[in-house]
């Protein structure tokens, strides 16, 4: 996602046409992670291919130099500082803003990432990951929440339907009153009727 979001940003600074019948010319990528955990072994490299399980056969690999730190005070050893406080702050606050502030708040107060963490583009980036948790879980929660109402309804209105039938059956309204009633044209009103009951 990153490369796909540098090379747009490349294609878009330079002028370039990426619907050209022409080759572009693009910067080589390299890839870096940066390990900030302490469980597992310590690979020089990991490979899409290679590393994730059934992908040995895949078309796309990407091959990746992992670091995991650096001399004191440079920007790597920074970051990986601000890894280690962020995940800190996770485990207290979870996926929230706070687990943001405080992150930013600590390495600010330790001189971590100084000029970085100044952009208003970082914390906003910062800030629409965790809310898109938040989101999405608030979508998940309003989802079931109107499937269950819209369930009560269908629930109410075919029980108007068959409160209907059976006054038709019982000879107190003919089918067209019925239909009026329940605010359908009379084949709609048998056509819902039959698929209720199972009826032809």
């Amino acid at each position: 996602m990153y490369l796909a979001e540098t090379y747009r940003r490349y294609i878009d600074q330079n002028g370039l046409d990426e619907y050209s019948t022409r080759r572009l010319e693009l910067p080589r990528p390299e890839f870096y992670m940066v390990y900030t955990g302490d469980k597992g072994g310590h690979p020089e490299r990991i490979s899409f291919r290679r590393d994730i399980p059934g992908m040995d056969e895949c078309p796309v690999d990407l091959e990746v130099k992992v670091l995991y730190d650096s001399d004191e005070g440079d920007i790597l050893h920074q970051y990986i500082v601000f890894s280690k406080v962020f995940t800190e702050q996770y485990k207290h606050y979870g996926k929230s803003r706070k687990t943001i502030d405080e992150t930013f708040r600590i390495c600010r107060d330790k001189n971590v990432l100084q000029e970085y963490l100044k952009q208003e583009e970082v914390a906003s980036i910062m800030y629409i990951f965790m809310d898109q948790d938040t989101a999405m879980k608030k979508a998940l929660r309003t989802e079931r929440q109107e499937g269950r109402q819209e369930g009560r309804r269908e629930g109410e209105a075919d029980g108007v339907l068959k409160t209907l039938d059976s006054l038709v059956k019982d000879g107190i309204l003919n089918v067209t009153d019925a239909a009026k009633r329940a605010g359908m044209s009379t084949s709609e009103f048998q056509s819902r009727l039959a698929a209720l009951t199972g009826e032809n």
